[in-house]
C-alpha cells in the first residue's frame, strides 16, 4: 500500500513496568500467580471528572452492570491496593527513573508534578481510578525515518491482572496493581508500519539502559494509534510482540479503507429508529434444528430473535481485515456490552442452520433480496438491550471509521473494546502532595551509559557486531563484561555466546528447560571451572541443559583428560573404525568423552590420524 497517499499517521504509547517496590506503598513489585490468600468483592461506579462530566468510556463500562472479585496476597498487597488506606509518598526510585528517561528523550520536564485520578471502571483498579502523573512533554527520538516527537512522559500505577472474565463478573489479581509504570506517548509522526516497529524498539532499548525496568513477557506493553485520510484516530491496545506491530498497523489501515468504502455504499442507508421494535421471535422455526447452539439455547429456556437489516445483503460479509468482517464488528460490539452472540445471513447456511430455515426466516421478516438479517439466542429480559446495541452498531457503520479503543490479537488484527475515552475522566488526586522539580535536583540525577556506547565497547573485545547487538538488546551487558574481566583464559566471544545465544538454544532444544533457571550465578560457576582448566569448553551444552532443568551438577563428570591421553584414545578409535568418514569419527569421539574434550582439538587430532 502507498501509505503516503493514504495519509497514514501512527503514534505509539509504551508502558514499561519498573523494578523495586510499588508506586504508592512499600509492597514488592512482584506478580504472584497462585491461589489467593484473601478475596474481596466490589462494584464500581463512574465518577465525574474535573470538568463535571462523566467520561463516555466510563459510562460504557458501567452499563455492563458487572461486579468484580479481587485476589489478594499478603506478600505484595496491602490496604492501599484495596483502597482502604491513602497512598504513601511516591516511590522515589521510580520517580527518578521517569525523570532520567525524560532527559534521555530530550523532553521538557515539568517543574511541579501533580498526580491525577483517571476514572477506570472496568474493574482493573479497585478504587475506580488509576493514579497518573505528568513528568515531561515535547521530547523526541531519532530514527532512520527521521525524528519522531514524544508528546508526554508519565508515571503511573499498573492495573490489576485479569484472571477470569464472565458476563456478570470478572476476577482480577491485585499483585500487579500499583507496580510503577512509565508511559511514553509519541506524536503521530510515523508514516509507515516499519517505522512504528523501529520506534518501539528504540524506546524499549532506551528504557532498558536505565537498569531499573522489568524484563520478560507482559512487562512492556505497546498501544498503537492509527488513522488514514478520511478516517479518524483508533487506539489499539495490548500489542506485546514487536515483530507484529507492522502487521497490526497494516491491518488497521486495511480496516479503515474498507469502512470508508462501506460508508460510501451506505450513502442512502436509512438508519433504524431506536424507538420502534425491530426484532421478531423466530424460535418456532427452529424446533427441529440441527444447529447445536440454537437447540441448546431453546432447551435452556432462551428465546431466538431475528432482525431484518434493509439493504445490507452482502455488506455484513464484507471483509475488513483477514477473517474479520462487518458482521464480526457488529458481533464484537454486541458481545462486549451484552455478552450476547449473533449470527448474520451473509454467513448462512452454516453452523447447522439449514437453507430451509434461512428461507423461513427471510419470509417471516419479509426480507427482499437486498436485505440481510441477524439472529441472537438470548434470555427474554435481555432482548431490548441486545437489539438496541445491535441497532446502534449498525447505524454507526454508515459513519465510516469511528474513534474507538480496540484490542490487538496475536494474529495481528484487532477487536472492539470500548469508545475512545475523553478528558472528562481526569481529576486531581488530593491524597498526594504536588512534587517540586528543581534544576538542582535534576542535576543530581546520573544518566546511564547509552546503548551505542555499550555496543562499541563490546565490539572492542573482539565480539562480532551481530552478537554484540544481540547482547545489548536482549542480554546482560554488565554480566558479560564482568565475566570477560574475571576469566582471562576464556575468549570474550565464547563468554558472550554462552551468556545468551547458547542459553536460548538450550531452551529451544528441550521443553523441560527453563531459561530463567540458567542464572548468572550458575554461568559464573561454570566459567570458573573452565577458566581453571578443570572442565572442557565442550561441556557447555550439557551443563546448560542441566542448569535449565534445575538439576544438581557434579563437575567431576565433565573433568577434562590430558591432551596426550586424548591423542592415544583417538588413535585407537581411528584404528577400530577404518574407512568411516570424518563426521562419523568425530561423532564417536565426542560421544565417548561426553563434554570432557574440546571439539576443535578433537578435529585436529582426527585429521592427523585418519
Amino acid at each position: 500500500m502507498d501509505y503516503q497517499t493514504l495519509g497514514l499517521k501512527s503514534g505509539i504509547e509504551i508502558h514499561q513496568q519498573l523494578e523495586g517496590e510499588k508506586l504508592f506503598c512499600n509492597c514488592p513489585a512482584v506478580i504472584i500467580d497462585a491461589i489467593p490468600e484473601i478475596t474481596i468483592k466490589r462494584e464500581l461506579y463512574a465518577a465525574a471528572g474535573e470538568t463535571g462530566k462523566v467520561d463516555i468510556a466510563a459510562k460504557y463500562e458501567q452499563r455492563k452492570q458487572k461486579y468484580y472479585v479481587y485476589n489478594l496476597y499478603k506478600k505484595n498487597t496491602c490496604l492501599v491496593e484495596i483502597d482502604e488506606e491513602p497512598p504513601h509518598p511516591v516511590n522515589k526510585k521510580a520517580l527518578e527513573t521517569a525523570l532520567i528517561v525524560s532527559k534521555l528523550l530530550h523532553a521538557n520536564i515539568v517543574d511541579e508534578i501533580q498526580f491525577m485520578r483517571k476514572t477506570v471502571v472496568d474493574g482493573s483498579n479497585v478504587g475506580g481510578f488509576q493514579r497518573t502523573g505528568l513528568i515531561a512533554t515535547e521530547g523526541y527520538i531519532e530514527t532512520t525515518f527521521g525524528r519522531v516527537g514524544v508528546q508526554t512522559v508519565c508515571l503511573e500505577e499498573d492495573s490489576g491482572k485479569i484472571v477470569e472474565k464472565h458476563a456478570e463478573y470478572a476476577v482480577y489479581n491485585l499483585s500487579r496493581l500499583g507496580i510503577p509504570l512509565i508511559e511514553i506517548a509519541t506524536d503521530p509522526d510515523m508514516k509507515t508500519p516499519e517505522q512504528v516497529q523501529e520506534v518501539a524498539e528504540k524506546i524499549g532499548l532506551l528504557l532498558r539502559s536505565t537498569g531499573n525496568v522489568k524484563r520478560g513477557l507482559g512487562t512492556i506493553r505497546q498501544d498503537l494509534n492509527v488513522s488514514i485520510a478520511g478516517g479518524t484516530r483508533v487506539e489499539i491496545k495490548g500489542a506485546q510482540d514487536l515483530r507484529m506491530l507492522p502487521t497490526i498497523v497494516k491491518n488497521e489501515v486495511f480496516r479503515q479503507q474498507n469502512l470508508l468504502l462501506l460508508k460510501h455504499k451506505l450513502k442512502k442507508f436509512k438508519k433504524f429508529d431506536l424507538k420502534h421494535k425491530v426484532y421478531v421471535d423466530v424460535g418456532d422455526l427452529f424446533n427441529n434444528t440441527e444447529c447445536t447452539f440454537l437447540s441448546k439455547a431453546l432447551k435452556n429456556k432462551n428465546r431466538i430473535y431475528a432482525m431484518k437489516v434493509p439493504g445490507f445483503s452482502g455488506l455484513l460479509g464484507l471483509e475488513l481485515m483477514p477473517d474479520f468482517r462487518v458482521g464480526t464488528e457488529v458481533s464484537d460490539k454486541t458481545k462486549v456490552l451484552t455478552g450476547a452472540g449473533i449470527v448474520h445471513s451473509d454467513e448462512l447456511p452454516k453452523f447447522g442452520i439449514s437453507e430451509v430455515e434461512v428461507k423461513n426466516i427471510r419470509k417471516k421478516l419479509s426480507c427482499r433480496e437486498e436485505d440481510a438479517f441477524l439472529i441472537s439466542a438470548i434470555k427474554e429480559e435481555m432482548k431490548d438491550i441486545v437489539f438496541e446495541t445491535i441497532v446502534e452498531s449498525i447505524n454507526l457503520t454508515a459513519n465510516g471509521v469511528l474513534s474507538e479503543v480496540r484490542a490487538a490479537t496475536t494474529e495481528g488484527v484487532s477487536t472492539y473494546l470500548r469508545p475512545m475515552p475523553t478528558g472528562d475522566r481526569m481529576y486531581p488526586e488530593t491524597d498526594i502532595p504536588t512534587i517540586q522539580v528543581t534544576e538542582d535536583y535534576l542535576n543530581t540525577l546520573r544518566l546511564p551509559e547509552s546503548l551505542d556506547e555499550k555496543l562499541k565497547r563490546l565490539k572492542s573485545y573482539g565480539i562480532t557486531n551481530d552478537l554484540a547487538e544481540l547482547i545489548v538488546r536482549k542480554g546482560d551487558v554488565e554480566f558479560v563484561e564482568k565475566s570477560i574481566r574475571q576469566f582471562k583464559n576464556l575468549k570474550p566471544s565464547f563468554i558472550a555466546e554462552v551468556s545468551l545465544p547458547k542459553k536460548l538454544e538450550a531452551n529451544r532444544q528441550d521443553p523441560k528447560v527453563n531459561a530463567d533457571n540458567i542464572t548468572n550465578e550458575k554461568l559464573t560457576e561454570m566459567f570458573n571451572e573452565m577458566n581453571e582448566g578443570n572442565i572442557s569448553l565442550g561441556a557447555v551444552s550439557d551443563l546448560l541443559l542441566m542448569f535449565g532443568k534445575n538439576e544438581a551438577v557434579d563437575y567431576n563428570r565433565f573433568k577434562t583428560i590430558s591432551n596426550s591421553d586424548l591423542e592415544k584414545e583417538i588413535k585407537i578409535i581411528v584404528e577400530k573404525n577404518k574407512g568411516k568418514p570424518f563426521g562419523a569419527l568425530m561423532g564417536i569421539v565426542m560421544s565417548t568423552f561426553k563434554g570432557k574434550v574440546d571439539g576443535k582439538l578433537v578435529s585436529e587430532l582426527l585429521k592427523k590420524y585418519s
